[in-house]
């Protein structure tokens, strides 16, 4: 353990040849935020939740990860961990984290089957072509089925482009932060809020927030009051502009601690919404705040569904472990039946699972 709030995981890989560069790239949904892959150490972040329950609801909190591998261990893949705290990940929370780790680049037994059965392929095949034996058979997903479902939702009528779902994409994870931290107003709302302190340089900022009260009061989550509004909207761009004016020293403090990697110092970095967060927003909130249009309504519905129990996630999972023609059928059929799941968005989550 290099810090008190660092801790290191390790998992063992399902062969020697395995390369974690070629696991992440092989799909395109790892250049979707909160992923990042750095070229330079060849390492994967993300920020991982500590908890997953039966149907895939990841409540906070969550913790940042860097996935790399190490030359000096050729069978281990290292999972590091930040922003523990002082107290120690159980050993709950630490396979709950190598789950989701070994979900995204398909540890499991039947994705080892169809990685071999790939490359045989390949192989007998008389002219190889370069793309597919530089695939090696796994092809990347997110740490949740829900987080493929709703991104897989985005790629719809983007005619091949990433311009519209990278950004997008980024605006959904941001809100989960935002979303946490409007709960914990909620529930501090009777105490008083004392902000005798902010820069001078907010006061225009505080200004246009009390001018466009009215609007996010339209917008707020079901259920929240013009007080709640107010004081979300009021601490959320108080919150922004003291990163941006921190920004310069919050780096520089990072890249001067050692062993630390400034991109884990980042607390801006938010976790995707689990489909609990999404569930009690507003339609139109969803499609203005984070540009959505139309598919606001079915990421609403596809979370709703998960909640209520409607649609389970690990079902589904469980039927696509089967790895035969039945099983794709029936969960192309099961996929069908959710609202704005078409041909195109079905095909594209099967390829996930």
């Amino acid at each position: 353990m290099a810090m008190e709030d660092e801790c290191l995981l390790k998992l063992l890989l399902p062969n020697s040849s395995w390369k974690l560069e070629k696991a992440v790239c092989s799909h395109g949904l790892f250049m979707m935020s909160p992923n990042h892959w750095d070229p330079l150490s060849r390492s994967f972040w993300r920020p991982l939740h500590l908890s997953l329950d039966e149907n895939g609801h990841a409540p906070p909190p969550s913790v940042m990860v860097r996935i790399f591998h190490p030359q000096e261990t050729p069978n281990l893949l290292h999972v590091k961990v930040y922003n523990t705290g002082s107290v120690s990940l159980s050993s709950k929370e630490q396979d709950n984290l190598l789950g989701q780790v070994a979900r995204m680049l398909r540890f499991s037994e039947t994705d080892e089957r169809n990685a071999r059965e790939f490359e045989m392929i390949v192989s007998e095949e008389s002219k190889e072509i370069d793309y597919m034996k530089n695939f090696g058979g796994r092809v990347f997903r997110s740490p949740t089925l829900f987080e493929d479902m709703v991104k897989c939702i985005l790629l719809c009528n983007c005619h091949g482009s990433c311009n519209i779902v990278l950004p997008v994409s980024r605006l959904l994870k941001k809100l989960r932060w935002k979303i946490s931290f409007q709960i914990h107003l909620w529930e501090e709302s009777k105490r008083k809020v004392e902000m005798s302190k902010v820069g001078t340089n907010l006061t225009s900022k505080i200004a246009r927030i009390e001018v466009g009260l009215e609007e996010d009061l339209k917008l707020d989550c079901v259920g929240g009051t013009k007080e709640h509004v107010n004081l979300s909207s009021f601490q959320n761009n108080i919150e922004d502009d003291l990163h941006t004016l921190n920004e310069l020293s919050v780096a520089g403090s990072c890249l001067a601690s050692e062993g630390r990697e400034p991109y884990a110092c980042d607390s801006r970095i938010g976790n995707f919404p689990s489909p609990r967060e999404l569930a009690n927003l507003d339609e139109s909130f969803l499609a203005k705040r984070c540009g959505l249009g139309y598919r606001a309504g079915r990421i609403l519905k596809l979370a709703q569904a998960i909640v209520e129990g409607g649609i389970q996630l690990n079902q589904l999972e469980e039927v696509c472990n089967e790895a035969s023609f039945t099983s794709y059928d029936k969960l192309a059929e099961q996929l069908s039946k959710i609202d704005g799941f078409g041909p195109f968005t079905c095909a594209n989550v099967l390829v996930c699972m």
